[in-house]
């Protein structure tokens, strides 16, 4: 009986500290407050990220444009009524290639030029030059829109004339200056 009770005694000890080893569930409101903190705390982190991407190795937004302005960017700062956020707006350049007046090649010489067409655009977007590509293909006039992250219209001309559609003459350009604020995105 003694050894019984020993035995007994022994098996509540290990059962009982096993039950303060489990962890205890969260009330819901305890719940709700852990992921606020951690929303809180992320969403801070983030905006700080935010504010690293835009201001790079700057340490203002008057530094990144002063620095865009000495490689020969057009960019001012203005100030969001809103928010009084300052923004920096930069110009760049949207080209529209457009149905050129050269027809005459045959599909494959289409294909070809059309291939190395894409081939240029994404050369120009992994260079930096290109901000957006977008492509059109049920419009008869516009093929493509490229957004061009370059200082003046002297390079943005200069890079299109690279584009062997363009040579070809199959393709024609039409730049227009336009303005947008810096490291804009689309959603």
């Amino acid at each position: 009986m003694k050894t019984s009770i020993i035995l007994l005694f022994a098996l509540l000890s290990i059962y009982a500290c096993k039950e303060q080893s489990k962890p205890t569930i969260p009330s819901t409101e305890q719940h709700n407050d852990s992921i606020s903190k951690v929303l809180r705390d992320t969403l801070v982190v983030h905006k700080d990220t935010l504010a690293t991407e835009v201001v790079g190795d700057y340490k203002s937004k008057k530094a990144l444009e002063e620095a865009l302005k000495k490689e020969g960017f057009k960019v001012n700062l203005v100030v969001d009524k809103a928010t009084q956020d300052t923004i920096i707006m930069q110009q760049y350049f949207m080209v529209f290639f457009k149905q050129g007046p050269v027809r005459v090649q045959n599909e494959e010489e289409t294909e070809f030029l059309n291939q190395q067409h894409l081939e240029h655009l994404e050369d120009m977007k992994l260079k930096g030059f290109t901000a957006i590509l977008a492509d059109f293909p049920e419009s008869e006039v516009i093929k493509t829109l490229a957004v061009f992250n370059v200082p003046n219209i002297k390079t943005v001309d200069s890079l299109t004339q690279l584009d062997p559609m363009v040579k070809a003459g199959r393709l024609a350009l039409e730049i227009h200056p336009w303005w947008a604020e810096k490291e804009s995105k689309l959603y």
